[in-house]
């Protein structure tokens, strides 16, 4: 090992120390929950949660992958743990409790027509989609000329635009309501149709 990286796995062993050190030092003086309502107001609804520990040195660590999460009665949502989400199951109020060794806390629960399909938005759904997956970055789509002749605006800035170019360019070949088999932008999703964007 080189003089640099013996130095460097020096420094890197007394941070790691020094910070498990002050771990020890410091303890648990309470837990919260954010937020502190969680209100669910359509079938498709569904709230992050986050469980914080406050320790006596004034620092905060988020301790929701270690914490016990159940919702009383169990009836009206459920706590999806692999993507810690509560989901709505039927209409009725309740309280979710959060439980981190000793300490525990919980906060009112509502759903509301849990049977309830609300329309699928443009801008609030398919947009933040696009945006995630690249597809109006400079780079991509939303570049000044666009890609292969398909052009959006950049990071969504005009999501009139963006929905008249998805929908009505191309004579209707993007989005085919009729036959979504066929449609352009499902087949590249899926890659049955090469993606060169």
């Amino acid at each position: 090992m080189s003089k640099k990286c013996s130095t460097f796995a020096f420094w890197a062993m007394l941070c790691i120390l020094s910070a498990s050190a002050q771990e020890e030092a410091a303890h648990i003086t309470g837990i919260r929950l954010e937020p502190t309502s969680v209100s669910l107001q359509s079938a498709r609804s569904y709230q992050n949660i986050l469980v914080m520990a406050d320790y006596s040195d004034g620092s905060t660590r988020d301790v929701t992958h270690s914490s016990e999460i159940t919702i009383a009665p169990e009836a009206i949502a459920s706590y999806d743990r692999n993507i810690e989400v509560v989901l709505p199951q039927s209409d009725g109020t309740g309280q979710l409790q959060a439980r981190f060794k000793e300490f525990d806390v919980s906060v009112p629960v509502t759903v509301a027509q849990s049977a309830e399909q609300p329309p699928i938005e443009y801008r609030n759904e398919v947009l933040q989609v696009l945006t995630k997956a690249g597809c109006n970055t400079g780079s991509c789509h939303g570049s000044a000329s666009g890609k292969d002749g398909f052009r959006l605006s950049l990071f969504g800035y005009d999501p009139e635009g963006d929905w008249e170019r998805l929908t009505r360019e191309l004579n209707g070949r993007r989005v085919r309501k009729n036959a979504p088999e066929s449609c352009l932008l499902i087949q590249k999703a899926i890659g049955m149709v090469d993606h060169t964007g």
